[in-house]
């Protein structure tokens, strides 16, 4: 899902000389990979919230 994003976002960058913040690139991955897990890898295990899962700052990390 992560490397499906970021080549999406290197061709966007790429074909339409455009620039893609890390911003973008983690808000384009937080919501698929959040459905991802919630409904397919084990949902009667996790108790996902999606306003903890949505609330990753990649500022906190240090990047």
């Amino acid at each position: 899902m992560v490397f499906w994003c970021i080549w999406r976002c290197q061709n966007e960058a790429v074909l339409n000389q455009g620039q893609i913040s890390m911003q973008e690139i983690m808000g384009d991955v937080k919501g698929p990979s959040f459905l991802w897990i919630k409904k397919k890898a084990c949902p009667k295990q996790l108790n996902l919230d999606w306003d903890i899962w949505g609330s990753f700052n990649v500022h906190r990390v240090g990047w």
